[in-house]
Order: C-alpha cells, then sequence, then structure tokens
C-alpha cells in the first residue's frame, strides 16, 4: 500500500502501514533529529540561544510528523537536554539556566509536547481518511466491475431475446403507460408514428380480437410471483391475422400492484406448421388405411420394438403396453419355417445398409395364419454403427 503510485506525498506519509508501529519503534523514531543538535552545539562553541532554540524546535516538529505523539514528546525531551547542556557555559557561576532562559526551556518542553499531540491527533485523522479512500477507491471497483458484468449479462440477453424473436414490453398500472422494445413493434407492424407518439396502448385496443380482450381484462389481479400464460391474436392493419403468446409477471410495491412486465412472441408460422403437419398426418392416416399399411421401429441394442395399432392388431399383441413390446415378442409369432431366412435377411440389411423386402409368416395363439409382407432400411449413428431398423 505504501508503493501506491496514486497517492499524494502526504497520503505517503501517513499511510496506515507507516504508523502501525509498536510503541518502541515509535519512541526510537524521536531520536536520530534531536542528536543533530550535539555536532552543532560542539562546533559552534558556544552557540546563540535563538539558534539552538529554533533547531530543536525544527527536530522536534519533523519528529512528530514523522512518527506522531510518541516520537514528537521523545524528540521534544532530548532535544531539551542537549540544548540545555549546550547553553550551561553561559551560566557557569551557578551550573544552572537562567530565569529568562528557564522560561524558554519549560516553554519549549509545553510546546513541543502540544505540537506533537496535534501531529498525533493529525496523524490519526488522515490515517482514517486513507481508510476511508481506499474503501470508497475498492468500492468504485466493484461497482464499475459489476456495471460491466451487468451491460455483458444484458447483451446477451438481448442476443438472446433476438435470437428467439421474444419481445419485452410493460404496462404501469397507475398511469396506463405502455412500452414496448423494438422487437414487439417489428412483430406486430407498428407504424412509425405510433412509436413515436408513444401510443402503444391505443394501437393494442384497436387491433386486439375483442374476444381475446375480454379474456385479458383484470390482468392486474393476477397472484403475485406466479407468470401467467396467454395467446392472443390481433388483426392487423393490412389484415393479416397474427398470434402472440404472452407471458406476464405482475410487480408490486409495498403489497400494492404497479407494474405488468412481460413477453411476447409471435407464434402465427409455429401455429401454421403445426396445422400443415396436420392435415400431412391426417391424409398419411388415409392413405394408411386405404392400403393396410403399418409402420413400426427397432432398436438393436435394447431390443425395444414400437409398433402402430395396425401391427399391433396383424400380431394380436395389442393387449401388452407399447412400452413393454420387444424382439422377443415378434419373433414368438414369426411362423418357425420362416425364421431361418427371415433373420437372415435382417443380418444382411444391417451388413450393407440397403432396403430389404422379406414376405413370411405368422403363427398366431389364436390358430390364424398370417402373411406379412415388410420392407426396412437400417438407421445408423454418427459413426455409421446400425441403431435401429425402420419399416
Amino acid at each position: 500500500m505504501a508503493g501506491d503510485p496514486h497517492r499524494s506525498l502526504p497520503e505517503r506519509l501517513f499511510a496506515v502501514d507507516r504508523v502501525e508501529h509498536s510503541i518502541a519503534v515509535r519512541v526510537l523514531l524521536g531520536l536520530p533529529l534531536p542528536l543533530l543538535l550535539i555536532p552543532l552545539g560542539f562546533l559552534a562553541g558556544v552557540p546563540h540561544p535563538a539558534i539552538m532554540w529554533f533547531v530543536a524546535s525544527m527536530t522536534v516538529f519533523l519528529s512528530g510528523w514523522v512518527g506522531g505523539f510518541l516520537s514528537g514528546a521523545t524528540a521534544t525531551g532530548v532535544a531539551a537536554v542537549i540544548v540545555h547542556q549546550s547553553l550551561l557555559p553561559l551560566h557557569e557561576d551557578h551550573g544552572w539556566l537562567g530565569s529568562a532562559e528557564m522560561f524558554e526551556f519549560l516553554a519549549f518542553i509545553a510546546a513541543g509536547l502540544i505540537v506533537s499531540l496535534l501531529h498525533g491527533q493529525l496523524r490519526a485523522t488522515v490515517r482514517k481518511l486513507d481508510r476511508r479512500r481506499i474503501e470508497a477507491r475498492d468500492q468504485a471497483r466493484q461497482l464499475e466491475q459489476t456495471r460491466t458484468e451487468l451491460e455483458e449479462a444484458r447483451a446477451r440477453l438481448e442476443l438472446a431475446l433476438d435470437s428467439a424473436q421474444i419481445g419485452v414490453w410493460s404496462r404501469e398500472l397507475q398511469t396506463g403507460r405502455v412500452h414496448w422494445d423494438a422487437r414487439v413493434t417489428a412483430m406486430l407492424g407498428v407504424p412509425a408514428d405510433v412509436i413515436a407518439s408513444g401510443r402503444f396502448s391505443e394501437f393494442w385496443h384497436a387491433h386486439i380480437l375483442p374476444e381475446d380482450a375480454a379474456r385479458l381484462a383484470g390482468i392486474e389481479r393476477m397472484a403475485e410471483g406466479q407468470p401467467r400464460h396467454d395467446i392472443v391474436r390481433l388483426r392487423l392493419d393490412d389484415g393479416r391475422l397474427r398470434t402472440i403468446q404472452m407471458t406476464s409477471l405482475l410487480r408490486r410495491h409495498d403489497g400494492v400492484p404497479v407494474e405488468l412486465v412481460g413477453t411476447s412472441r409471435d407464434i402465427t408460422s409455429d401455429l401454421e406448421a403445426q396445422q400443415q403437419l396436420h392435415l400431412a398426418l391426417s391424409r398419411l392416416e388415409i392413405a394408411r388405411d386405404a392400403t393396410n399399411i403399418g409402420f413400426w421401429r427397432w432398436e438393436l441394442a435394447t431390443g425395444r420394438v414400437d409398433w402402430d395399432r395396425r401391427v399391433l392388431t396383424w400380431f394380436e399383441l395389442a393387449h401388452i403396453p407399447r412400452e413393454a413390446l420387444t424382439y422377443d415378442h415378434w419373433r414368438s409369432r414369426l411362423h418357425p419355417e420362416d425364421e431361418a431366412r427371415v433373420l437372415q435377411t435382417i443380418w444382411a440389411a444391417c451388413e450393407d445398409g440397403e432396403p430389404r423386402l422379406v414376405v413370411y409368416r405368422l403363427q398366431l395363439p389364436s390358430g390364424e395364419e398370417r402373411h406379412i409382407k415388410s420392407s426396412g432400411v437400417v438407421e445408423r449413428d454418427a459413426a455409421g454403427q446400425p441403431i435401429a431398423m425402420i419399416g
């Protein structure tokens, strides 16, 4: 800490790590400077009292500045003794200082102790300020780090919302003010003048279908902390019908509802894709009924077999739960005379990966013998190893 380049000279002199010394060390800090008075008195012979007191005062001041009260008090005592001994030759007749010099002696000691005390208090104050400055600097660094982390988290959130095409909105319950981000305005085709004026609430009520608006009435009375999910439809200005999936959350302050916040996602394309898939599956089901075709899948590693309802009926296995069906159930229905030929065809398909067509007979518990024409292809993993057969 003492080597911190950002600290001023007074901060370095009064630095915390420079004053947390033992009492003995602080006392010793008051010795060096007063001892300089000895060669001064020796060289000057009988020095002038004013010069000696001035130099002594400077040693006390500097000692107190460097070491605080204990160093200053030590320097005061040592300097007073040295000056006293240096001025004795002026009073050889009685071996002691005159009244004026004695007053100066006592005044010097008192002033030295007062100055040392003030230095000690000053140093204590500076130490407190130094600690507070360090704490404030550390807090500023933590705040800056937190701000940076928040900005990074917000950037990641924005990227995730953009990727998922999810918009964010809010509505203040007291003022009715609505805020939509750019993703919401884009998915709803909000005109520029509405965006500029912020008339989002008017746009919403003008375009939402009445029956969906009725379902949202009283949404502000929803339970706190419990998200609400709604699907609403809006008729846009160009006549298109958009379906929006909403998630809402109520925010309270002192128990009073203050704001609704949530997300919106345009699921129109998803619903259209689901409808197309449902239509395709319906057509496929009709075609299967017309051609009497069933589908199956056999997992080679586990032996589990998945059959549709037609195959289950053909094999007279509809009474067994589908998740419990295995390869052994299929093989138990296979006619003994066809078993070797069918199994050889299956293993050949697993080896070369070519589709296979095989005709075999079923020997059913009811005594009925049924003929099956089955085609299948091998499903492989990323390493090219066979994992299942589908047919």
